[in-house]
């Protein structure tokens, strides 16, 4: 354990191998007494900041590969990697410090892995998270499904083979044993995955850290910003994803093969939705106290006209852009601003709203199938459709056959009117 700011160098010729718990990495102490005030770090990265203070739980989680004071680990196996690793480095904001998590792996990589503030940078010349198996038939995949643990963090995930993680989670948020429930994601927490040669798979479940009762939904928050791309298909394994909010935030996913988001225990689809302002309807923030959010049945997306989404007023907005170079299936994107969605394929059972938030009026709004754009009878049909709000246009290219199916929304646009308003989900935190 480094525990006293130094840098942590490794290199093993061989495999790494090391014991994955379910004890949560930290120990919260409490800040509601001003005597802690003066010693505590400043989280400045939501609209209030709040104080709060985290040591890392030396006698219960963490164990493994750690760096608690502050230094980078840099490590470099040329076999397997199946342990944990962290760097708790806590964020200050008059130094704007960083502590790194560099792992290159020849083999196969496997573990459970937390940056506080700065990179985690996770390569492996095998497969990730495919290695350890489980006979719970909570799974559908039949593997232990993996995390990355972030609060300031941006993570890139490289595998050569196969990737399946289960989820980027939070800490203050996802762990109820702290007694609180606090989103202390960065507005610049990100996550890419880039699997050269294999799928690509995000889960939205954990099998190795022990969180709380609310973990179904915490684990299928993420931050701001996610790019995957995928040598062959991509798939989510879960119904529902939400991208915290950020003026920086983007999503893109591009795959060789396919995308897709049918659920194979339900066959319903799976939905990808980006919050488009710092705050619900009601004024609650999604940065900070989450305890009285109200996220059950609550509006999380919407917001009341166009100047409350966080990308409006940009004179060119770059778009979220979702292509398949085969198919594309059995997705929802809620995304408050345009989007560019192509698949070389089918697209079936898509539902797209999006919105145009270019103050020049010239934003584009693309969806191109180079065979069939289908929405299936089979499908749920409140669950299909394209719907853009706001200048400029909206181009569908269809190669071969347009089925509207029995489609409730069809294919439209809105003109100024914000189409995000009417975007509820339900969530129960």
């Amino acid at each position: 354990m480094n525990g006293h700011g130094g840098d942590l160098d490794l290199t093993v010729a061989g495999s790494v191998i090391g014991e994955l718990n379910d004890d949560r990495w930290y120990q919260y102490v409490d800040n509601s007494s001003s005597a802690f005030k003066d010693s505590l770090d400043f989280i400045s990265w939501d609209d209030g900041g709040s104080y709060l203070d985290f040591v890392v739980a030396k006698q219960t989680g963490a164990s493994g590969i750690i760096s608690s004071g502050g230094g980078d680990i840099a490590g470099r196996v040329y076999g397997d990697f199946t342990s944990q690793a962290g760097s708790f480095y806590r964020y200050r904001t008059d130094t704007d410090e960083t502590s790194n998590l560099t792992l290159r792996v020849g083999g196969n990589l496997d573990g459970r892995f937390h940056v506080y503030a700065g990179e985690g940078y996770l390569s492996s010349g095998g497969n990730f998270g495919t290695s350890l198996t489980t006979d719970s038939g909570d799974d559908e995949n039949g593997l232990i499904d993996q995390v990355l643990e972030a609060f300031d963090a941006q993570y890139s995930l490289i595998a050569l083979g196969d990737i399946n993680l289960g989820a980027v989670v939070n800490p203050t948020l996802a762990d109820t044993a702290l007694g609180l429930k606090y989103m202390s994601f960065s507005q610049r927490a990100a996550l890419t995955m880039t699997s050269f040669y294999g799928d690509t798979v995000l889960t939205g479940r954990n099998d190795i850290a022990a969180y709380g009762s609310d973990e179904k939904v915490i684990l299928t928050i993420l931050p701001a910003s996610v790019a995957m791309r995928s040598g062959r298909d991509l798939k989510f394994e879960n119904a529902g994803f939400v991208l915290m909010p950020s003026a920086s935030g983007d999503l893109t996913l591009l795959a060789k093969d396919n995308i897709d988001g049918f659920q194979t225990s339900n066959s319903r689809s799976a939905s990808i939705k980006m919050l488009g302002s710092m705050a619900n309807n009601s004024g609650e923030k999604f940065y900070g106290d989450w305890s009285d959010l109200g996220l059950n049945d609550a509006t999380i997306i919407s917001v009341s006209g166009t100047d409350g989404l966080l990308h409006y007023g940009e004179h060119e907005s770059v778009p979220i852009v979702v292509a398949a170079g085969e198919n594309l299936s059995g997705i929802q994107f809620w995304v408050p601003k345009s989007a560019d969605v192509s698949a070389g394929g089918d697209i079936i059972d898509l539902e797209l709203f999006a919105q145009n938030i270019g103050t020049d009026g010239n934003d584009v709004t693309k969806v191109r199938a180079g065979q069939d754009l289908i929405f299936t009878p089979e499908g749920e049909a409140s669950r299909t459709g394209i719907a853009v709000a706001g200048a400029g246009s909206l181009i569908v290219q269809v190669g071969d056959t347009l089925d509207l199916g029995t489609s409730k929304t069809g294919i439209r646009t809105t003109g100024r009117k914000s189409i995000i308003e009417s975007a509820i989900t339900s969530m129960t935190c």
